[in-house]
């Protein structure tokens, strides 16, 4: 599959944005993605200490979560796995209630530890978000059950 690979420093270096409309104001909307420190593997498939010059990315991070530029959520913070291909992907959900119906949504990688330079390279993967329907759609749905039932009857 594919998946997105954040790079951060103790502040953001990259981040992945998307504005999204159709959001309902006053509705809390689930944010969900997993998660995982990627760092970055030499050729021998070891933690890079000083990958394109002296770049460290045996660092812990995190991703924050914003929108409109406002931080929401951060992720517990993860190490690297020691060498590529054995990180373990995590799950992460938050919660926002929208006060328009369109906002942008914010990814972004910071280290939380400062080996070296303090690289991370976060990953992040299967992002949604779950946006509640309309308290009209449900109530239609309902009363389209209760005539169904009264018809039986």
């Amino acid at each position: 599959g594919q998946f997105a690979w954040i790079a951060g420093t103790a502040g953001p270096r990259e981040a992945l944005s998307q504005q999204v409309g159709g959001l309902q104001v006053g509705s809390p909307t689930a944010i969900r993605f997993e998660y995982t420190n990627l760092g970055l593997y030499d050729s021998s498939g070891n933690i890079a200490t000083a990958a394109i010059g002296s770049q460290n990315y045996n660092n812990s991070g995190e991703l924050r979560v914003l929108v409109d530029g406002n931080i929401i959520a951060t992720t517990p913070s993860t190490t690297p796995f020691p060498t590529a291909g054995t990180n373990v992907w995590q799950t992460f959900s938050t919660s926002f209630t929208p006060t328009s119906s369109t906002h942008t949504f914010t990814f972004a990688a910071f280290s939380t530890t400062a080996n070296g330079s303090g690289h991370v390279g976060m990953g992040m993967d299967a992002a949604s978000l779950v946006i509640p329907e309309p308290a009209s759609a449900v109530l239609l749905m309902s009363i389209g059950v209760l005539m169904r039932r009264n018809r039986r009857a």
